[in-house]
Formats: C-alpha cells, structure tokens, sequence
C-alpha cells in the first residue's frame, strides 16, 4: 500500500525537479549562477540603507516568476492518494503482486 503512495510521490517530485531544471535552462541560468547572484543578493541588501536600490535584469526577474510558479506545483498528487485511500475503505484496492515483484527485480538490477 505505502509503495504505491510514495511512487507517486517520487515520480512527481522527480518530475518538478526536472521541469525546474529545464525552466532554468531555458532562461539561461545555472544553479551556481542562482546561488551566486542570491549570496550577492543577500550582501547587497544587508549592507544598505533605506535610500539604495536594487535593479534586478530582466533574467533574474524571469527566473523569479518561474521560482514562483514552481513553487505553486504541488509535490504529490492529492487525487491519486485520495482515490487510494477510498479504495483502501471501501476495500476495493486490489494488490498486484507481479507488479511490485517486477518493480523490486527492476530495483534490483538498477543497483548492479
């Protein structure tokens, strides 16, 4: 029961992290440019008074707008786990052992 819930969970969140990376990539930046420019970011604005102004260019303001719709991405489909929960009460889910055994010898080969 568990398994199926946290492959969900797996293959959504591996589906944002990889939408997230393509999103960067398309606006041009790197995780090593993100990380630079908010270490930047961060002692540029610690060290200024209420006068100064920060002008952001048109990629990093690109690439706050995708932070934001990615955020809004939930990591776990909330209709998948709530139809499994129903099935669980009503007793209607249904195990398929060959399923899970295919899926751990598929594991298995993974790790040689």
């Amino acid at each position: 029961m568990s398994n199926s819930i946290d492959s969900v969970s797996s293959n959504n969140l591996a589906a944002n992290t990889e939408t997230a990376a393509k999103l960067r990539e398309s606006a041009g930046q790197t995780d090593k440019d993100i990380d630079t420019r908010r270490q930047a970011n961060s002692a540029i604005t610690s060290g200024t008074s209420g006068s100064d102004e920060l002008v952001l260019t048109d990629s990093a303001k690109r690439l706050q707008q995708l932070e934001q719709t990615l955020a809004q991405i939930p990591v776990v489909d909330t209709a998948k786990v709530d139809s499994i929960k129903q099935a669980l009460a009503d007793g209607s889910y249904r195990v398929d052992a060959d399923k899970i055994a295919n899926k751990l010898l598929d594991m298995e080969n993974l790790l040689k």
